[in-house]
C-alpha cells in the first residue's frame, strides 16, 4: 500500500476509533495480565494451601501416636492396632484423603502396619509392598517430605511422608498421606473460570469506557470535521462551535477566524474581475507591472430604453431587473467560455480570449444567440408576473487589444482591455438597433474567422462614431452548414459531438427533432443535457418538440441530467404536459423534486396544484418544500404560509430558514403587486376569512424574520434582510438599524441591510 498517497476526507479512519482500539488493546492486555495474575496467584495459594494442610495432619497424626507401643504390634487383634485403625479411619474420612498408612522399614522394604481405608481389614498387614524412595529415605532419617504429584491407575495424587520418632529421637515408622488430586484440578477450574470471567468482564467495562474516553476526547474534532466540510462545501457562513477551553478550543477560534478571512476574500471576489482573481491567484507581476497585446473577441450588450424605463419604474424595480437579468447573462458568458470584464450600469461587457480555432472564435456568437435565447425566456417570465419587459443588443468585435492591469499603485486596480476593438463592439453593439434578425452584429474580421459557421446579412457599410473611415458589419441570421454539423453528432470524441450540439440549437429546422430524440440515447450525461437544451429551442414546432422531452424523461435515470430535462421541459409545456412531471415528486433525487415542483407552478389549474403540492409542504429539501409552498399561497391556499412560518423557525436547518425567508420575499413582491393592481384599478380587498388569517400569518412572518437578523448563518440573515425590505413595514427599520452595526461597511451584508432600510424609507 502506498501510504504516500493524498487521502481523501472521505476515507480518513475516525480518530475516535483509533483511540478506542487503542486504548481498547491497552485495556485487554492489562485485564489478561491481571486474570493471568489472579489465576496463577489462586492456583499457587490454593497449592500451598494443601501442602500446608498435609504437613500439619501429618505432624498431627505423628505426634499422637506412641512409638513403642507401634513397634509391639505384631497382630491385627492387638488392642492398640484396633485403637489406631479407628483414628486412622476417623481422619481418612474427615480430610477426604486417598490414602492414610503407617509402615516401619523391614529387610530394606517397608511393611504396612496399619492404615485408615474403609476397606474393612488391613490392607496387607505385615506386607512389605514398598520400595524404598528418595522421599522416603529423607524421612527416615526424621524430616517432613512431600512428594512430586504422580500419577496411577486410581487418579492424580500428592503424598506426604512425615517420620514417627521414639522418644530418643529415632524414628520408628512413617506415616503416608495421599490426597486426590482431583479437588486441586476442580479448583483449578473454578480459579481458571473466575479469572476468564474477570478477563471478560474487564474486556468489556474497558471497551465501553475506552469508547466513552475516546468519544470525550474526539467531540470537540468532530464539530471541527463536521465545519471543515462544510466550508470545504463553500459554507463560509459556518462557525466552528468552541466546546472547550484547551486546544480544540483554541484551534475551532482560529478556525472561526481563518473562514471570516476566506469569506472576506470570496465577498471580494464579487466586486472584482475574473481576470484579477486569476492574477492574483497566480502571483503575475508582468502582467501587473506591463500590458501585452492579445487577440480576442470583445462583446458588448446592452438593454434598451433603459432610462425611459428607469423613469417608468421603481428604483428597486430596476435593481431587482437588472441582478436577475445580469444574473442569468454572466452565466451563459461563463459555460461559452467568456470573461466578465466589467458591468457598466446596463451593459455588459465581456471578453472572449479563445481564439485559436474557428470553433473557439464561435463562442462569444453562440453565446450571443443563447443570450437572445435565454431572453425570450427571462421575459415570458415576467410578464407572467405582471413584470415590464425589456430587449437587449449585442455587438462583438475580434482584434488586437492591450490587456493589463490598470490604476493606481497605491489604490484600486483592474485588469482590463482597451483599444480600437473594444470601441468597435461597444459601436456595433449601438448598431443593433438597425438590426432585422437576431440584433447581434459583429465585425468584418470575426465574420472572416467564423463565416463558414453562421450565416449573416451584411449591414449598410456606414460611419460609427470614433472611426473616420466607414465599415462592413454584419447581422447573424442563424447557423450555416448544418448537414456538416448532423454529420459531426456521429463523432466518436464528446467534445465534437457537444459542439455540433451548440451549433445545431440555433438552426430551428424542424427535421432535427428527430436527430435530437435519437442522441437522449447517448451514454454521454454531457450530451444528454445538451440535447435537452436543444430541443427546448425548438419550441415552435410545439407538440412534436414536447413529445421528444416525454420519451427522454420516461427512461432517464441519471438525477442531475433528469433534473435538468424537468427545468427545459418546462418551458415549452403546456398544462396538460405539465402533469407529466407529478411522477417525479417523489423522486428520490432533492434536485429532481425541487425542479418539479418549480416548473409545476407554470400550471393554471389551482385545482391540480392544491392537489399535487400539497404532500410536499413537508418534503426534505428546502427548495422542494418553499417552493411547494410560495406556489400553493398563489393557488389561495393558506397552508403555504404556514409551512413558511415553520421554515423559518426550523432552527437545525439553516437552509430551511433561508428558503422560508425567500419565500416570504417573493409573497411580499406579488402582495404589493396585487396592491397596486386594486389602486390602479379603484378596487377594494375582499374582507372574509381567507384574506384575515393571511394578513395575521404575513404580520407574524414579519416578527420572524426580524428575529432572523440575530442568526448565526451569515445567509439567514441576507434572506431575511432582502424579505423585509420587500415587505417595507416601518417597524422593520429598527431591528435592521441595530444589525447592520454587526458588520462594517464594505461588508456585502451590509451593503443588503442598507439596501433593505432603503426600500423600507422610500416604500
Amino acid at each position: 500500500m502506498n501510504f504516500r498517497k493524498k487521502m481523501n476526507i472521505e476515507n480518513y479512519i475516525h480518530l475516535k476509533w483509533k483511540l478506542s482500539l487503542g486504548f481498547g488493546f491497552l485495556v485487554l492486555i492489562c485485564t489478561i495480565t491481571t486474570s493471568i495474575t489472579i489465576f496463577w496467584g489462586e492456583r499457587n495459594r490454593f497449592e500451598n494451601e494443601q501442602k500446608n494442610n498435609l504437613h500439619s495432619l501429618c505432624e498431627l497424626i505423628a505426634s499422637n501416636i506412641d512409638a513403642e507401643r507401634l513397634e509391639k504390634i505384631s497382630s491385627e487383634e492387638d488392642q492398640y492396632w484396633i485403637d489406631l485403625k479407628k483414628t486412622l479411619s476417623v481422619a481418612y474420612r474427615k480430610f477426604n484423603l486417598g490414602w492414610l498408612g503407617i509402615y516401619k522399614k523391614e529387610n530394606g522394604k517397608f511393611k504396612e502396619i496399619v492404615d485408615g481405608s474403609d476397606f474393612g481389614e488391613s490392607f496387607c498387614f505385615g506386607y512389605p509392598i514398598f520400595t524404598i524412595s528418595a522421599e522416603i529415605e529423607i524421612a527416615l532419617k526424621g524430616e517432613f517430605v512431600l512428594a512430586d504429584v504422580y500419577e496411577d491407575l486410581y487418579g492424580t495424587w500428592r503424598s506426604a511422608f512425615c517420620p514417627i520418632k521414639r522418644r530418643d529421637g529415632t524414628v520408628a515408622a512413617i506415616i503416608d498421606i495421599s490426597q486426590d488430586c482431583a479437588q486441586l484440578e476442580k479448583m483449578r477450574e473454578k480459579i481458571l473460570q473466575k479469572a476468564l470471567l474477570i478477563m471478560i468482564t474487564g474486556v468489556l467495562f474497558g471497551m465501553a469506557f475506552a469508547n466513552l474516553f475516546s468519544k470525550f476526547l474526539t467531540v470537540g474534532l468532530e464539530k471541527l470535521m463536521v465545519g471543515l466540510k462544510a466550508v470545504g462545501a463553500g459554507d463560509f457562513n459556518y462557525r466552528f462551535p468552541i466546546v472547550s477551553r484547551d486546544e480544540i478550543g483554541l484551534l475551532a477560534t482560529k478556525l472561526n477566524q481563518m473562514v471570516r478571512e476566506l469569506q472576506e476574500k470570496v465577498r471580494l471576489s464579487r466586486f472584482v474581475s475574473e481576470n484579477v482573481s486569476n492574477i492574483v491567484k497566480s502571483d503575475s507581476k508582468d502582467l501587473i507591472l506591463t500590458g501585452e497585446e492579445r487577440f480576442v473577441s470583445v462583446l458588448f450588450s446592452d438593454i434598451r430604453s433603459f432610462t425611459t424605463l428607469s423613469e417608468k419604474n421603481s428604483p428597486s424595480e430596476m435593481v431587482a431587473m437588472l441582478n436577475s437579468f445580469l444574473d442569468v447573462m454572466t452565466e451563459i458568458i461563463s459555460r461559452n467560455g467568456g470573461v466578465i470584464d466589467k458591468f457598466i450600469g446596463d451593459a455588459i461587457m465581456a471578453v472572449f480570449y479563445g481564439v485559436d480555432d474557428s470553433l473557439k472564435a464561435a463562442s462569444p456568437v453562440l453565446a450571443a444567440l443563447e443570450m437572445m435565447e435565454e431572453l425570450r425566456v427571462y421575459n415570458q417570465g415576467r410578464k407572467a408576473k405582471g413584470l415590464f419587459t425589456i430587449d437587449i443588443g449585442i455587438g462583438i468585435a475580434f482584434g488586437p487589444v492591450i490587456a493589463g492591469v490598470i490604476g493606481s499603485r497605491h489604490g484600486r486596480v483592474e485588469y482590463t482591455v482597451i483599444g480600437d476593438t473594444v470601441n468597435l463592439a461597444s459601436r456595433l453593439e449601438g448598431m443593433s438597433k438597425q438590426g432585422k434578425h437576431k440584433k447581434i452584429i459583429i465585425s468584418e474580421s470575426l465574420f472572416k474567422k467564423i463565416g463558414d459557421s453562421f450565416e449573416v446579412e451584411e449591414m449598410s457599410v456606414t460611419h460609427v462614431k470614433g472611426k473616420e473611415q466607414t465599415i462592413a458589419m454584419y447581422e447573424i441570421m442563424g447557423i450555416k452548414d448544418v448537414e456538416g454539423y448532423i454529420s459531426e453528432l456521429n463523432s466518436a470524441d464528446e467534445e465534437t459531438r457537444l459542439a455540433a450540439i451548440n451549433f445545431l440549437r440555433f438552426s430551428e429546422r424542424k427535421e432535427l427533432l428527430t436527430v435530437f430524440g435519437e442522441l437522449f440515447m447517448d451514454p454521454s450525461p454531457k450530451i444528454r443535457i445538451g440535447i435537452g437544451k436543444a430541443i427546448r429551442n425548438l419550441v415552435k414546432f410545439g407538440d412534436e418538440a414536447v413529445n421528444c422531452f416525454k420519451e427522454a424523461l420516461g427512461r432517464e435515470s441519471d438525477g442531475k441530467v433528469l433534473a435538468t430535462l424537468i427545468m427545459d421541459y418546462g418551458r415549452i409545456a403546456n398544462d396538460n404536459d405539465l402533469l407529466e412531471l407529478v411522477k417525479f415528486l417523489d423522486h428520490p433525487e432533492d434536485r429532481v423534486r425541487a425542479n418539479s415542483v418549480e416548473i409545476l407552478g407554470k400550471c393554471q389549474d389551482f385545482n391540480l396544484l392544491q392537489k399535487v403540492l400539497s404532500p410536499k409542504l413537508l418534503d426534505k429539501n428546502s427548495r422542494a418544500r418553499s417552493n411547494a409552498a410560495f406556489l400553493l399561497y398563489q393557488s389561495g391556499k393558506i397552508d403555504g404560509l404556514r409551512t413558511l412560518i415553520e421554515m423559518c423557525e426550523d432552527k437545525a436547518n439553516p437552509a430551511m430558514r433561508v428558503s422560508g425567508a425567500w419565500g416570504f420575499g417573493e409573497i411580499a413582491e406579488l402582495e404589493r403587486k396585487k396592491m397596486n393592481d386594486l389602486h390602479e384599478s379603484d378596487g377594494v380587498i375582499e374582507d372574509n376569512d381567507y384574506e384575515s388569517e393571511k394578513e395575521l400569518i404575513l404580520g407574524r412572518a414579519r416578527i420572524v424574520l426580524e428575529s432572523m437578523l440575530e442568526d448565526r448563518h451569515e445567509e439567514v440573515v441576507r434572506g431575511a434582510a432582502i424579505s423585509l425590505g420587500r415587505i417595507k413595514n416601518r417597524a422593520s427599520l429598527i431591528p435592521l438599524t441595530k444589525v447592520i452595526g454587526r458588520f462594517s461597511t464594505d461588508d456585502p451584508l451590509h451593503q443588503t441591510i442598507l439596501r433593505a432600510i432603503t426600500e423600507i424609507t422610500h416604500g
